[in-house]
This record gives C-alpha cells, structure tokens and sequence, in this order.
C-alpha cells in the first residue's frame, strides 16, 4: 500500500461502499506525464504503466518497487493531464523523462475499484460524497485526484487499485 509514516495517516471507514475518509501529507511522486484526450488514455497510459512496472525498470529508485500511481493533475478543455509514476527513495536522482508532482496533503475519499469499468467507480464516489455532504470539484482543475496500483494484483482483465478523490474543505 501507499508508503506513508503511520503517525500521519489518519482514517475513518463509512458505509457499505467501503468508502474512507483518510487524512493524508503532501506527498510527492516521479511522473511520467501525459496529456491527451479522455478516449486516448486508454491507448497511451497503458505502454507507460508496462514501462514503469517492469521488475528491473528504475528499481533502485522506486520506495515500493510493486506500487505505481496515477495521477490526474488536471482537465483543460478535455484535456487531461496526468502523471504515471512511483514515490522515490529518499537519494534517488530523477530520470530525465521524469517529472515531479505534489499531491497535496488533505482529506480524501479511498475507494478500492475492482473490475474494469473505472468510471462506474468514479460515479459512485462522487454519489456518496454528495450524499454526505462532502464537496468536490468534478473537472479536477486545481484538484487532483490519484489511484494506487498494487502491482502484486494486477491482472489484464481485471484491475484492482485504491481511487483516492480530495475533498474540497469549505471555509465558512
């Protein structure tokens, strides 16, 4: 799972869908970026999650060698910015084709996707945060979200990952 210091993760499960709220820092990844439209993700994303999860690809670099994340950065004018990548060793020099982006600290919404259609998941999180009153911004400018691949229970067919959403905290 996500590497973080325990002493800051903080969590609370709710409900059936086995949604959490968890607390976590700003976390810094290496991304690979790319930025294309919704239908081309599913083309170019994919080579760079084979490229970055190969056993003996920047292996020394990775913190956890079998987990890779994902992040949306943002969506301008359907086009969506994202980053695949890993959390770095601590000494590790950043490979040339290879940005760094912060996740911002903050509470999120956890959702563990099994299965192949993503965006039936990304619709449920966003139903149960508007039924609990939880704020969201749903194009993700200035608001990422992120997913965890555990690459221990990755299959072709079948994808199991953890879709964290960033709650929006309202200031009255």
């Amino acid at each position: 799972m996500f590497t973080f210091d325990v002493k800051t993760l903080v969590y609370i499960k709710l409900d059936y869908f086995m949604m959490e709220i968890v607390q976590l820092p700003a976390t810094t990844v290496a991304v690979i970026p790319v930025s294309c439209g919704f239908e081309e993700l599913s083309v170019l994303v994919p080579p760079v999650f084979q490229k970055l999860s190969a056993p003996d690809y920047l292996s020394g670099l990775k913190k956890n060698p079998l987990e890779l994340i994902c992040i949306t950065k943002d969506i301008q004018e359907g086009i969506f910015n994202e980053g695949v990548g890993f959390l770095l060793n601590d000494s590790a020099t950043l490979p040339v084709d290879m940005e760094l982006w912060t996740i911002p600290a903050g509470r999120f919404v956890k959702y563990r996707h099994e299965g192949l259609d993503t965006p039936a998941s990304f619709h449920k999180i966003f139903v149960w945060m508007k039924q609990h009153q939880l704020e969201f911004t749903p194009d993700h400018n200035d608001h990422p979200h992120f997913e965890i691949y555990d690459l221990t229970s990755h299959q072709a067919d079948y994808f199991v990952f953890d879709i964290y959403v960033r709650i929006l905290e309202v200031t009255g």
